[in-house]
């Protein structure tokens, strides 16, 4: 019921029966009383499932015959997709109202038609009246502090580390076998995540001991396939495995397995402050070794990410359902071999974005070299958006009247194929074109040095050019 002397708030799950039935209750209440009202609705992820991917294109493939409610006559041309109608829906009950988004990929928002209008549900969700770009709160791990300048020869990266393509390959392959051993069958890109993750699990219960301030929980991603099946057997062997380490790191007869771990730290994790003999009694300790645990979080299993109460040493294995929205507490490694080539998806995927205070030299990603290279890309995509939203500011303009511009992907090495910002069913009113350079100091920052054929080839053609010019011309 609303009342006219109180503020109402509603949290509600992006959820179209949840919305829906938000609605018939709005709709219970008459329309007076509605026209008193003024209403707020923030969207938080407002780049996934509120815009609209429908349209006369695909009414062939249409679900909305029938799904009309009332007198509402909805618009074969502009087909609004069913989250898309409900949160319009919404809006179109009140006079007075205010929609604003939230999201770290605003890629597929920006590309909203923005003079597209429904008769029903009205105009489209387009950000017309402003935009603004959230300024990084300090200590936040971006895509920079990862992926910064890839050609830089003095950035030394030291939160990533590659993985070859064969490597992943073998991650990806994992499958059960009674006749061979659980070492042999978890492939050592696995194996060295893994490791990263006992060390620096126990280097940071040693700084919580010594009263450093930090996230209590310890968590590890690996985030290798969508498929369910797949997740289910890598969560098998994984924790086949944890259990022998356990087992060796407390064994007086296991020098060998505690030797690789101690080279293992003391060759990544160099820049940290605390050598092994520091903290090989906590990584011995049976209590916190005890502690670990390897979750599954998919439809095929009831496992959560529960982080109330005690603090929890846990490796996560999953794929969509660790895509978007949950928050992995205290993440510190990650295994990411699953490939996207939309660029809102993949940053979403980036789970380790994020705070890290207290352990921000103990951070890592295993990846490979063409994920490496395309959140590269991201960095300066985010750069030029970020850029582009300035410009409201500087020229007092609005996004009615200038649209943000998103790069294509042009790969330097075309054997890692071609991104696009968003779904193809997002990007139906996107306008490709060339951008023009003419009043504006544009600086490549970027060189292949791997690829010395195109470095050639670029001075050649600088060479001839300027060859061409001729000798300057006195103007006296």
């Amino acid at each position: 019921e609303l009342n006219n002397n109180q503020i109402q708030v509603a949290v509600v799950k992006k959820n179209t029966t949840v919305l829906e039935h938000l609605r018939d209750g709005i709709k219970m209440t008459d329309p007076e009383t509605r026209a008193k009202h003024r209403v707020l609705i923030i969207d938080d992820e407002a780049d996934y499932a509120t815009i609209n991917t429908g349209g006369k294109e695909e009414l062939e493939d249409s679900t909305l015959e029938g799904m009309a409610q009332d007198d509402e006559v909805l618009d074969p041309t502009t087909h609004p997709t069913r989250t898309n109608r409900a949160v319009r829906r919404i809006l179109s009950l009140f006079e007075k109202t205010a929609y604003i988004g939230y999201t770290a990929t605003p890629f597929a928002n920006v590309l909203i038609d923005e003079g597209k209008t429904d008769p029903t549900l009205g105009k489209t969700l387009y950000p017309r009246n402003f935009i603004m770009s959230l300024k990084r709160p300090e200590g936040y791990f971006g895509p920079d502090t990862f992926f910064g300048n890839l050609d830089d020869p003095d950035d030394e990266r030291q939160h990533i580390v590659e993985v070859s393509e064969s490597k992943a390959i073998e991650v990806h392959e994992m499958q059960h076998d009674p006749d061979s051993k659980t070492d042999d069958l978890v492939p050592e890109a696995l194996q060295s995540a893994m490791m990263d993750f006992f060390l620096t699990g126990a280097v940071r219960e040693l700084r919580r001991r010594n009263g450093r301030g930090m996230n209590p929980h310890h968590t590890m991603l690996v985030h290798v396939t969508r498929l369910s099946d797949d997740q289910q057997v890598i969560k098998e062997l994984i924790e086949k495995l944890v259990e022998l380490w356990k087992g060796r790191i407390t064994s007086t007869l296991s020098d060998d397995f505690r030797n690789r771990l101690r080279l293992r730290w003391e060759s990544q994790f160099s820049d940290s402050f605390e050598t092994w003999s520091d903290f090989e009694e906590v990584l011995k300790d049976p209590n916190w070794l005890e502690s670990i645990e390897v979750l599954m979080i998919n439809y095929l299993s009831k496992e959560t990410l529960d982080y109330e109460g005690e603090p929890r040493n846990i490796i996560a294995v999953g794929g969509n359902k660790l895509s978007r929205g949950l928050t992995l507490e205290g993440l510190c490694i990650s295994l990411f071999l699953r490939e996207t080539k939309l660029y809102d998806s993949l940053m979403q995927m980036g789970r380790w974005f994020g705070h890290r205070h207290g352990y921000e030299d103990l951070v890592r990603v295993h990846s490979t070299p063409t994920l490496i290279q395309w959140y590269s890309w991201l960095v300066r995509v985010e750069e030029v958006v970020r850029a582009d939203i300035k410009r409201y500011e500087l020229y007092g303009k609005t996004p009615r009247e200038l649209s943000v511009r998103i790069p294509l992907h042009n790969p330097q090495d075309p054997s890692h194929g071609t991104m696009t910002p968003t779904s193809r069913g997002k990007m139906k009113s996107a306008i490709t074109t060339i951008v023009h350079y003419g009043g504006t100091t544009v600086q490549s920052i970027r060189l292949p040095q791997d690829q010395p054929s195109r470095l050639k080839h670029n001075l050649e053609e600088t060479t001839s050019f300027l060859n061409r010019i001729g000798e300057p011309v006195n103007p006296d």
